[in-house]
């Protein structure tokens, strides 16, 4: 960089020189032409008939062309004054070069001394360095004698070992043989071992997805026995209602029954009258026909009686007439309603019939659900034998694992372990009293035909289960709809009563209470489809959810197993198990905590539409 800027300085100076040059050229040029102008001019006469020869042709024209006019004089005057104008500015430029030039000469002798400065301290640095380098190579002589004495004195230690290693090999020699079937029988235990973790690994899987299952369907009972419960209550609320209502309508019946009656003997007994008044009436006019011929003075005498009478007698018999028709109208309508209140009877006595038949199949399903229970319990005592084989055969691990560090530890300390032959024959013989555990708890959970009998009951029973909780999802729609019915039924019941009360009711008035009550009908009829959808579209997400989680956590604990496995200590695997199983059983947890809280909260939906559909 330095010679750079040097070269860089020198390019310019010698630049600045070069125009310094031109510039003192042209300016001698311009001095030249100025000094042979002035002599012309003062050659010249001064006159207005003499003209002035141009500084240009002054060198080259010839003395017989030397006649100049004033114009052409005046402008070599203008000529002679540009020209000392460039002059003077040639001037200034030579100046300002000199100045740079100057400059540029004064810090290049600046840079030169403050290159030989660094030059000068370059140097000692050189020197210094130079010193240091003689002083490092000294050292290094002196390690060098250190480490060939260290590597004599190694040698001589590291021949001493290996007659101390062969010493020893020969020593060991005689527990080779040991050691080889000890590694052999580990191997095979070690193998049995890993056989014994997959199967404890699938029962561990299983278990966990029939405890997954066993929640789920204690829910579904619990919910399907709430249910049961509710429906059970609304049927003996409907009953008391239904029996309230069949009282009332058993004493309307018997006060209309009594007032038919009384109708049909006040009939009767108009019938008689009206026998009687049209006897009495034919008599008269027999009499009247008989009189009226042989009798004219005494008719004449008596018309006035006789037409009372016949008019008396005609008013009695169109009067009756009358009534007769009216009550036989009243008669008519009586007996449609009496028969109307027959069917209505009918219908409410079917209708609590197969309520007590519904009422017979909850009695049915809460035996079932008692009897689920205690499979249910079965199941759990199951599970904790399982929990128990389990932490067993984790105690069997653990002592397996302290044996493979001792081993390892023999391994590393051959020597130790030749002065150790009483503890290592203790060893092989807790090794083999292990081993022999190990193939009997295998024998026991490959060859137990309690546990695969349980197992065949868990699915017995979970089938039986989802058959009998269909059963019960299908029973209970059938209840559910034949309480809508019943109340359907009750509520034209007591209208009818309403009706038969209150006989002189405004019609318009009841129209519009059946308009109400079709719409609220309606409404109800609306909720309930929602709520039904509802439930099913909850239904379908848990099973989502739940199969996804389910999937979720095999996979996980599967990979987490295979990395247990490919682990080459046991401490490690051992911990790493004992994680997994922690993380497994947390998952597991939350699991169940977040379906039972979903269950909840369908329950509680449940609960919420079946008190708006009663309200």
């Amino acid at each position: 960089m330095a010679l750079k800027a040097q070269n860089s300085k020198l390019e310019q100076v010698n630049e600045l020189s070069r125009t310094l040059l031109d510039t003192k050229a042209k300016l001698a040029e311009k001095q030249s032409v100025i000094e042979s102008l002035k002599k012309q001019i003062s050659t010249q006469p001064l006159s207005t008939s003499r003209s002035v020869r141009p500084v240009e042709s002054s060198f080259t024209e010839p003395e017989s062309n030397r006649n100049m006019s004033n114009t052409e004089y005046e402008d070599l005057r203008n000529d002679l004054r540009m020209a000392e104008g460039q002059v003077n500015e040639f001037s200034n430029i030579a100046k300002a070069a000199e100045e740079a030039l100057m400059a540029a000469t004064e810090s290049y002798d600046k840079y030169k001394v403050e290159c030989d400065e660094k030059m000068k301290l370059l140097e000692k640095e050189k020197e210094l360095l130079s010193e240091q380098v003689t002083n490092q190579a000294t050292t290094i002589e002196g390690l060098q004698k250190n480490l060939s004495e260290a590597e004599d004195k190694f040698i001589s230690e590291t021949q001493e070992l290996r007659s101390k290693v062969h010493e020893y090999s020969l020593k060991a020699g005689s527990y080779d043989d040991l050691q080889r079937d000890f590694e052999k029988k580990l191997s095979i235990i070690k193998s049995d071992l890993e056989s014994q973790v997959k199967i404890n690994d699938d029962l561990q899987k299983n278990y966990q997805t029939k405890l997954t299952e066993c929640d789920y369907l204690r829910v579904e009972v619990a919910s399907e026995k709430q249910r049961c419960d509710d429906l059970k209550s609304q049927f003996d609320l409907i009953q008391g209602e239904l029996i309230s209502n069949q009282e009332k309508l058993r004493v309307n019946e018997e006060a209309l029954s009594e007032l038919k009656a009384n109708r049909n003997e006040e009939l009767e007994a108009l019938n008689i009258r009206l026998k009687d008044l049209q006897y009495q009436y034919d008599l008269a006019l027999n009499q009247l026909e008989l009189k009226s011929s042989n009798k004219d003075l005494e008719a004449s005498e008596n018309n006035e009686d006789l037409r009372e009478v016949v008019g008396f007698l005609r008013r009695e018999k169109e009067a009756a007439e009358v009534r007769a028709i009216t009550l036989a109208d009243e008669q008519k309508q009586l007996k449609t309603r009496i028969e109307h209140l027959d069917s209505e009877l009918n219908a409410s006595r079917s209708q609590i019939s197969r309520l007590e038949s519904a009422k017979i199949q909850l009695e049915d399903t809460s035996k079932d659900h008692s009897r689920l229970m205690e499979q249910l319990e079965q199941l759990n005592i199951l599970r904790e034998s399982n929990t128990t084989l389990r932490n067993e055969n984790k105690s069997h691990i653990e002592i397996i694992s302290q044996l493979k560090d001792e081993l390892a530890q023999a391994k590393a300390n051959p020597v130790s372990s030749s002065s150790s032959g009483t503890e290592n024959a203790v060893k092989e013989q807790e090794r083999r009293l292990l081993a022999e555990e190990n193939a009997r708890l295998k024998n026991q959970l490959n060859n137990n035909e309690e546990l695969k009998n349980l197992m065949q009951r868990f699915e017995n029973l979970k089938n039986e289960f989802k058959t009998k909780l269909q059963g019960h999802r299908t029973k209970n729609k059938e209840l559910e709809k034949q309480l809508a019915d019943s109340r359907a039924s009750l509520e034209a019941t007591q209208k009818e009563l309403n009706v038969v009360k209150e006989q002189n009711s405004d019609s318009e008035t009841v129209s519009t209470l059946k308009e109400q009550l079709n719409k609220l009908e309606n409404m109800s009829a609306d909720k309930d489809q929602k709520f039904k959808e509802e439930i099913t579209r909850l239904k379908t997400t848990f099973e989502d959810e739940k199969s996804a989680l389910q999937r979720k956590l095999v996979a996980e604990y599967e990979e987490k197993l295979n990395n247990v496995s490919s682990q080459s200590s046991g401490d490690s695997s051992k911990e790493l198990r004992e994680q997994i199983e922690k993380e497994m059983q947390s998952k597991s947890d939350e699991a169940i905590e977040k379906l039972k809280q979903e269950f909840a909260k369908e329950n509680g939906l449940q609960s919420t539409t079946r008190s708006t559909s009663q309200s």
